[in-house]
């Protein structure tokens, strides 16, 4: 006896059956499931971010250690995890190679951040309190002081350095945070390199070079997924062959094929509408539509126009 198998796939439950040929059911069910969601993109999106700084960090600590070796250095076989002590020292003290070794490492895992995104408004002022607290580490910053002198005066002061610490002065609340710029971490690791090059011969011109060229090295935003080496068409190194020399394709950035043609210049790519000459000739488009007073407005008038679109902090259009 023959029998068919029937399904009925939904977007939470399959249900299905098995029919013999009498058209009989022999036995049916059905299994449910979590219905995919939106939000869970967020969370993988985020797993996927830890998985690469980490990997990214991992990968700069092997490139640290390479040139160690290559210094004729043996790598430390213990792990110092607090070094705040010794970068304080490393700016006037002479450091052993093995804390030399534990500082370099400890910058390369805290480098700070490249960029500030929405921490300040147009004018300059502080907006939240994650915005609060860089604007006060930048006082300190622009008084002369390291980042690893004021986290000692706020482990000193306060007991703690990480995180955010919430002080009232003066009645006013104060933000302190933890959060510093990679220029600033630069900058106290070239001091630390600059001052212990009068006790260490192996911390030539080349080595501190070839450091500095691993801690501030960053993917830029363009390049995606992949390398060389690793290519994925997610990112600028295809898997993708060009048909007459058989090499692989390397886009300029991962954007470019997803930019679409001018429907005019036809060899142009179009302009993103958030750009600012793409806005400015909407708004030129509009104002060459209008009519007042049952004539077009004057070269002078949309002149005035633009002049105070550009120059208002916020405009609205009736």
């Amino acid at each position: 006896m023959g029998v068919n198998f029937g399904l009925d796939i939904g977007i939470a439950s399959v249900g299905w059956a098995v029919v013999n040929n009498n058209y009989e059911v022999e036995e049916a069910g059905s299994n449910l499931f979590t219905s995919a969601d939106a939000s869970q993109n967020t969370e993988r999106r985020s797993f996927r971010q830890t998985r690469r700084l980490h990997r990214r960090r991992a990968n700069r600590i092997s490139d640290l250690k390479k040139i160690w070796r290559d210094a004729g250095l043996q790598i430390p076989a213990i792990n110092i995890n607090n070094t705040l002590q010794l970068r304080i020292k490393g700016l006037s003290g002479q450091l052993t190679e093995e804390e030399i070794f534990h500082v370099l490492r400890n910058e390369l895992i805290h480098r700070g951040i490249s960029y500030l995104d929405d921490a300040t408004d147009d004018t300059g002022n502080a907006q939240n309190d994650y915005a609060k607290g860089i604007k006060e580490n930048q006082k300190e910053l622009d008084n002369g002081k390291f980042p690893c002198e004021i986290q000692a005066e706020r482990l000193e002061k306060y007991g703690k350095y990480h995180g955010n610490i919430s002080i009232c002065q003066e009645n006013e609340k104060i933000i302190l945070s933890n959060v510093f710029t990679t220029e600033a971490y630069r900058k106290e690791i070239q001091a630390i390199l600059g001052y212990q090059k009068k006790f260490h011969k192996f911390l030539s011109e080349s080595f501190c070079e070839r450091y500095m060229e691993i801690f501030l090295r960053k993917r830029e935003y363009y390049t995606g997924p992949g390398n060389e080496k690793s290519r994925t068409d997610y990112g600028r190194y295809t898997t993708r062959t060009d048909k007459e020399t058989g090499k692989y394709i390397t886009e300029d950035n991962i954007f470019e094929k997803l930019i679409g043609k001018c429907s005019v210049y036809k060899d142009l790519t179009r302009a993103a509408g958030a750009t600012y000459t793409a806005q400015e000739f909407n708004l030129l488009n509009d104002l060459n539509n209008i009519s007042v007073n049952g004539r077009k407005l004057l070269k002078e008038e949309k002149e005035a126009v633009i002049n105070e679109v550009k120059t208002a902090n916020s405009f609205n259009l009736l």
